[in-house]
């Protein structure tokens, strides 16, 4: 177990694994819907499901290995993690779109250099698409802008 602890990679795996077993949590709160009419449960249940495997097989895979020397990466994971525990706390306050702004601007600077123009494209790209997917393609009882 000590070996496990002291791999960065192997860190982040159980990381990434425990954020799908949220997702998966979370996802379950919403219908699932049946085959023939899937309901909103099903993306974030199927993607959190994946992660959390995803996540288990690379920690797994790598025990066995010797540990590495590299250092685990605080700032990305501070930073992203934070990123989307913020979208996760504000979407049903504010809205779809100021929440994605949110974790988009938050999740920059995980990134030492800023780039506001690629920023502000990002946030666009992803408002825009999310909109389209979850709220009108999966039906997902959220609002765009929530005031």
């Amino acid at each position: 177990m000590g070996r496990i602890l002291q791999s960065g990679e192997t860190l982040f795996a159980i990381a990434v694994a425990a954020v799908g077993v949220i997702v998966v949590t979370i996802g379950a709160g919403y219908p699932i819907g049946d085959l023939a009419e899937p309901g909103p449960g099903v993306f974030p249940a199927a993607l959190g499901l994946l992660l959390t495997v995803l996540g288990l097989g690379i920690a797994i895979s790598g025990a066995d290995q010797p540990a590495a020397s590299a250092r685990l990466p605080l700032r990305p994971l501070v930073f992203v993690g934070g990123a989307i525990l913020v979208w996760a706390a504000v979407v049903e306050q504010l809205g779809f779109v100021p929440a994605t702004v949110a974790l988009v601007g938050i999740s920059a600077f995980a990134e030492r250099r800023i780039r506001p123009v690629a920023i502000a494209s990002l946030a666009i790209v992803l408002s825009v698409g999310g909109i389209a997917a979850f709220i009108y393609g999966f039906r997902m009882p959220f609002e765009a802008f929530r005031w």
